[in-house]
């Protein structure tokens, strides 16, 4: 709050105070800049001019004698008015041509002389009636830089009309307002000023005297304006160069005479065609309108924003004062503006570099401890998820347990006085399925993994044959109906298919309620062309859609009093390692679910650079093409040591457990390391990729989350 109201103090102070300011040659520039824009043509204008440049012959005076015919000459075509506008000792007189002139002045009272100086010697001949000394000024809010003319004073006390601006307006028949109502006038010190607006120069109609005073056109009727070109009060020119240096170069061209600039005055009184300009307070508020935008630029942009919206708002000022003055005729004070723009960016840049400078250190220091933060954060995710994991793995073992646990109740009800074949089977194989399951827990926990081996075929039926006359013994009531083709074989963990049935089993029996009698699970299964298909159907209560999507998620249950939502998420996972899934079809009545199995197991393809490293805490070393060349490192932070010793990170594919027992480190720790720098891919080997937050670090890394067993059938190659 305090820089906005400090921002707003220092524009309203410039504002106020910078029309105390001499630019010099910037305000010269944009007054002349002005003038080009809002140079109208003279359409019907009855006033011309005459150059006497000619009559010099060279010399830097005309001879009396030639002027005096001169004058003649014109006198007899008849013009409205003239104006002679004349420099000191231009004209060369005698005494007696003195006379002469005076004479031609009496009788043509439409004759009238205008100089600079109406005391000085030269003019003292002339009678004071015929006789004007120059109205304009020159614009010293331009430090008189370049001495040329662009106002006319209007009032030397500010309070009349000045008497030789009346005698001009009486001489050209001008009638003029009041001087307070005098349009686009202003205060200069006690003087009352104006603008005057320059019209096209090619508009203005010049009459060239061509030999024994004859003219190239008629003046009869016309206000002629007569002068020299190098009597000169105005450039023809917006160049600043050009204003300040009159060397050896410089011509004629570029300069229009005083008698022109008496033609644009006589013009602009008899038209009313004047420049407004704004009083000093709209004047100070467009400056400050500027310049508080651009100092909001400086707090508010980066470098390169503000050095290129500084410019665009010098341009949109030059726009605007253009603008203005085109359409409503009134003169912003540009040159103000400009200098403050100018200052701004002379001594902003370096204070937005320092600036950006510092705000660089401390966002270096904020990104370190950040980043060290993120890399705690990591490590516990990872070790929290992994920990989730070890409960879901031992959550899974008292689910998968359960029903060989009933079968060996029930055998050792039937084994208290004797035991008979069907016994001994069932205690036969629920010991076998125990057995499988701590076999598989161990892997777990030994490789992170819940990939098993899948190496052989086996037949279909037998397997489920076993499982269905278990569940017969445990569930009499319950009815299983089984139809599968004889000859088919799956490519699937014969015990992991055990205890996916079972858990199917388990949910249709324990969601038909407390009587089993009346249930009937069918199950059947077929051979397609690339995949086999399994059917288990029952006719219990279903399954209402709007929970079928959730199903097969870790917790989710549904219909069963104790359920712990563990057995469809082990199918659904059991089945993924291998390819397959499993979904819920529509059925009217009861619940139906297809599971699907590739009838191969295809390698999967998977690009790689040549060359890789591996880093396992295991140090198992995926089969990889003969022209790769392998690095395996068992530690991570080994890795680290040599990937900080090489040069193009993108040469090498990672392949890296995400968790390493008994170390701190994980996988993304390693490629924190690399400081944004890409290798060519990163592949992490994980059983915990169903984490949602482990999957978004992974993403965030452009790393490729896969599970060991899918791992293990990827076929590598080389680009």
């Amino acid at each position: 709050m305090r820089t906005k109201i400090l921002i707003v103090l220092m524009s309203l102070a410039y504002a106020i105070f910078s029309e105390h300011l001499h630019l010099d040659k910037l305000d010269t520039f944009f007054s002349d800049f002005e003038q080009v824009v809002i140079a109208k043509p003279l359409e019907g204008s009855p006033s011309a001019w005459i150059s006497i440049s000619k009559l010099k012959q060279g010399k830097e005076e005309v001879p009396g004698s030639v002027f005096l015919d001169f004058i003649n000459s014109i006198m007899r075509k008849k013009p409205r008015r003239v104006l002679l506008v004349l420099s000191e000792k231009e004209i060369q007189f005698s005494k007696s041509q003195q006379g002469e002139f005076v004479k031609i002045l009496e009788l043509n009272p439409n004759l009238m002389i205008l100089t600079r100086w109406q005391n000085r010697e030269e003019f003292s001949f002339l009678p004071k009636e015929q006789h004007l000394t120059f109205m304009t000024a020159i614009d010293l809010t331009t430090g008189g830089a370049d001495g040329r003319i662009r106002r006319l004073v209007l009032s030397m006390d500010g309070k009349e009309y000045d008497s030789n601006f009346l005698k001009f307006t009486k001489f050209t028949d001008v009638s003029l307002p009041s001087l307070q109502n005098f349009p686009g006038m202003f205060n200069y010190y006690d003087s009352k000023q104006a603008h005057i607006r320059f019209y096209q120069n090619k508009s203005i109609s010049e009459i060239f005297l061509k030999d024994n005073f004859e003219f190239s056109s008629d003046i009869e009727g016309k206000s002629l304006f007569v002068g020299s070109l190098d009597n000169f009060s105005v450039f023809n020119s917006t160049s600043i160069e050009s204003r300040f240096t009159l060397d050896s170069s410089f011509t004629y061209q570029s300069l229009r005479s005083d008698a022109y600039v008496m033609l644009n005055i006589y013009e602009n009184l008899r038209r009313g065609d004047y420049i407004h300009s704004l009083s000093i307070w709209n004047q100070s508020l467009w400056i400050f309108g500027f310049v508080l935008v651009g100092f909001m630029g400086l707090i508010y942009l980066r470098p390169s924003q503000f050095i290129f919206g500084s410019f665009a708002l010098l341009g949109l000022s030059l726009v605007v004062s253009a603008a203005l003055l085109f359409v409503f005729s009134y003169r912003l004070d540009v040159a103000r503006i400009w200098m403050a723009l100018f200052l701004m960016q002379y001594l902003g840049i370096p204070y937005l570099l320092i600036k950006i400078t510092k705000k660089s250190g401390e966002e270096k220091v904020r990104q370190a401890s950040e980043m060290a933060e993120e890399r705690m954060r990591s490590r516990i995710l990872v070790r929290a998820v992994a920990a989730d994991a070890s409960f879901k793995n031992v959550a899974q073992v008292s689910h998968d347990i359960r029903s060989p646990l009933m079968a060996l109740q029930v055998a050792h009800r039937v084994i208290k006085d004797s035991i008979s074949p069907e016994a001994g089977e069932l205690i036969q194989g629920s010991i076998e399925r125990l057995k499988y399951i701590a076999e598989d827990t161990l892997t777990k926990f030994r490789k992170g993994s819940a990939a098993t081996s899948a190496d052989s075929e086996f037949l279909l039926k037998s397997v489920v044959q076993d499982l269905v006359a278990t569940f017969e013994k445990l569930y009499p009531d319950v009815s299983i109906k089984v139809e599968i083709p004889n000859g088919m074989k799956l490519l699937w963990p014969p015990h992991s298919l055990a205890r996916s049935l079972t858990n199917l089993f388990n949910n249709s029996i324990e969601a038909y309620g407390a009587e089993k009698a009346g249930l009937q699970i069918q199950l059947s299964a077929e051979s397609l062309p690339s995949r086999s298909r399994i059917l288990i159907q029952d006719n219990g209560p279903g399954i209402p859609k709007n929970i079928q999507g959730q199903l097969f998620k870790a917790g989710a249950t549904f219909g069963k009093k104790n359920g712990t939502g563990l057995g469809l998420y082990q199918v659904r996972k059991d089945l993924e390692e291998f390819g397959g899934h499993i979904k819920i079809l529509q059925n009217t009545d009861g619940a139906c679910f297809e599971l699907t199995l590739p009838r191969y197991l295809n390698h999967i393809p998977m690009k790689i650079s040549n060359k890789v490293v591996v880093v396992s805490s295991e140090l198992h070393t995926p089969e990889f093409p003969s022209n790769t060349e392998v690095q395996v490192f068992s530690l991570v932070e080994e890795a680290k040591v040599f990937f900080a010793s090489v040069q193009r990170l993108q040469d090498f594919t990672i392949l890296i457990d995400l968790v390493f027992p008994g170390q701190q480190d994980t996988a993304f720790d390693l490629i924190e390391s690399f400081q944004g720098s890409r290798p060519y891919k990163v592949i992490i080997s994980t059983s915990l990729g169903e984490n949602e937050d482990i999957r978004k670090m992974s993403d965030r890394y452009t790393a490729l989350l896969v599970t060991p067993g899918l791992l293990s059938r990827f076929e590598f190659s080389t680009n």
